[in-house]
């Protein structure tokens, strides 16, 4: 073909518009972007030895179901920060009594809970709240609704009964951990135990809901996270070093300065408080 036959049928070849190719551009780029951004999904296999460490769970939550702690503790909310000391005694079902004093000796404050009314007794301010549920006392206290028994066996290194024996709690590796995974599906929260695998050993805990409450006139989310540092063995004899509790408004820091396992307690000393001459506060009613 000659040359100038050539360069003419180069130029009779139909064009793109240049929009066009800047749309291919952007497509590409959009795709390169898109999955960057688009990260592996944590894969959650059985934990082989789940049979086996289900068991020792269940003998450290066996031995440590009544106890008394004391506790050098910090906490860190937008009142201000503080350093008390806390004595703690639990005893099932759901039976706590948490007690801070300052340096002085003053009782800054006493928690009590029963499986029937919480108190939680504030002489400084001079007034007792009062209500059905541990958990309503626990949102009062620390900013988000706790279950006593996470936030009392918290002290120890425990997972509670209640978890370890709930129908869907299992034991899954992801990553090199080990995850115990429960969901309350009465009030919608899930809790994840995280744990190391060997030796095992407790490390944290996320616990959290899909919704959360009004308090103060804005939503709070129902979210909070337990700690230990360092993590705690899982032989039942061992107690951890130091608990951190973390919710939204409020952070406890406690160092546990000595645990004593019972094997009871007298049950009055879990009977509601009732001062005389105090403000009463009932958080069940609006």
């Amino acid at each position: 073909m000659p040359r100038r036959t050539k360069i003419f049928a180069i130029m009779m070849i139909p064009r793109m518009p240049s929009y066009r190719w800047l749309v291919v551009v952007l497509w590409f780029l959009l795709g390169t972007w898109s999955c960057a951004l688009i990260r592996p999904v944590p894969e959650y296999r059985p934990y082989p030895l789940a049979t086996e460490l289900l068991a020792e769970l269940h003998a450290r939550a066996a031995y440590w179901q009544t106890f008394q702690a004391q506790a050098a503790i910090r906490i860190q909310s937008s009142g201000g920060n503080y350093r008390l000391q806390a004595f703690l005694t639990v005893s099932p079902p759901e039976r706590l009594r948490f007690e801070a004093t300052n340096p002085a000796g003053q009782i800054i404050w006493s928690l009590i809970i029963n499986a029937e009314n919480a108190t939680l007794w504030l002489p400084t301010e001079g007034v007792c709240y009062h209500a059905r549920s541990g958990e309503t006392i626990l949102r009062h206290f620390a900013g988000t609704p706790i279950q006593p028994a996470v936030f009392a066996y918290g002290f120890v290194g425990v997972v509670p009964l209640q978890h370890l024996d709930a129908p869907d709690f299992q034991l899954v590796d992801r990553n090199g951990l080990v995850l115990g995974r429960h969901r309350d599906p009465s009030r919608q929260w899930q809790f994840t135990w995280e744990l190391a695998p060997q030796p095992a050993a407790l490390q944290a805990l996320e616990a959290g809901a899909q919704e959360g409450f009004e308090a103060d006139g804005a939503s709070v989310p129902r979210q909070y996270a337990i700690r230990f540092e360092p993590s705690v063995m899982i032989q039942p004899q061992t107690s951890p070093q130091k608990v951190v509790i973390s919710t939204p408004k409020w952070q406890l820091e406690g160092m546990i300065k000595q645990l004593v396992r019972l094997e009871s307690v007298p049950a009055h000393i879990f009977d509601p408080l009732a001062v005389p001459g105090i403000k009463n506060v009932d958080l069940d009613k609006p």
